[in-house]
């Protein structure tokens, strides 16, 4: 990843996005794998054990509650930095939560990184032409 930070950012270190497409697309790629990495991986491990080992919680309550917190936290996550976001964006950050939260549960790490890192280089392709 640092690799090809420096093949994207031919201007030298930069510290802080930019907007220069190619750098942001280096942030995304692994920004898909870290925070998958902590919101499903860690997250959904930590919030199992808790509810369903150490309270007897039974799985079809669990689940809910573990994919909602989660996302809640993933939304918080997003906005920890000071920016400055509307409501809507939260909500939508924390339902895109919920969404990586049934895939990888359905379907696992692997596929929710693709489709994690997908959106956010959808996103800034979209911006990009915009």
């Amino acid at each position: 990843l640092v690799g090809v930070y420096f093949m994207c950012s031919p201007n030298g270190v930069q510290f802080a996005p930019t907007g220069d497409p190619k750098l942001m697309a280096a942030m995304y790629l692994g920004a898909g794998v870290y925070e998958e990495a902590v919101f499903r991986l860690a997250g959904f491990a930590a919030l199992s054990f808790l509810l369903v080992d150490v309270g007897k919680v039974r799985s079809i309550v669990a689940v809910p509650i573990v994919v909602s917190t989660a996302a809640g936290l993933f939304s918080v996550y997003h906005i920890w930095g000071g920016v400055d976001w509307p409501w809507q964006a939260f909500v939508f950050t924390g339902l895109r939560g919920v969404f990586y939260g049934i895939i990888f549960i359905e379907r696992g790490f692997g596929v929710t990184v693709g489709v994690h890192t997908a959106y956010d280089l959808a996103v800034l392709w979209l911006a990009s032409v915009a």
